[in-house]
């Protein structure tokens, strides 16, 4: 009888908690839409981690190259805070990914957004004004405490590099 009069008791504990944790997850991130922006970054479920970004003008990636590419914004997000650019996987399966893959983007910067797509394959790939070219998602940047050291705890692993612990 106590438990449930706790939970009935508690319900507002536990909207409570709901809601500063939709706070805490609620980024406020300043978006300026340049000239030539198609439209803003977004995403089709707010379960997704990547926000979709548009080409804000239209480019040839050539075959074997790279081309930059706008995405008509520019932001500005906290101080502890960095976004990455990444890959959208259907473009990648045709070869057309990221040159810098993740593109770091800090928060200090203020300019155009703009990926660097590369075309791994043998025929120019074609981008259009609109079409989704990558996905946006955000990081926090811990202050980090070096502690230097002259010997580092053994593991397992030790200094297994690239592919030791298999493919």
């Amino acid at each position: 009888m106590g438990s449930a009069r706790l939970r009935a008791g508690g319900d507002w504990l536990i909207a409570l908690i709901h809601r500063l944790l939709e706070e805490c997850l609620l980024l406020a991130v300043k978006i300026q839409r340049l000239d030539s922006c198609y439209e803003l970054p977004s995403r089709r479920d707010r379960r997704d981690a990547g926000w979709d970004c548009y080409a804000a003008e239209a480019a040839t990636v050539p075959a074997g190259g790279i081309a930059k590419v706008s995405l008509g914004f520019a932001m500005e997000m906290p101080q502890d805070w960095a976004a990455l650019l990444l890959p959208r996987s259907g473009l990648a399966s045709r070869g057309v990914t990221l040159s810098n893959s993740p593109g770091l983007i800090d928060s200090s910067y203020r300019g155009t957004v703009a990926a660097l797509m590369s075309n791994h394959g043998t025929d120019d790939f074609e981008i259009a004004r609109g079409d989704r070219v990558c996905q946006l998602a955000f990081m926090p940047v811990p202050d980090v405490d070096w502690q230097e050291t002259e010997r580092l705890s053994t593991t397992d692993r030790g200094m297994g590099g690239f592919g030791s612990t298999g493919v």
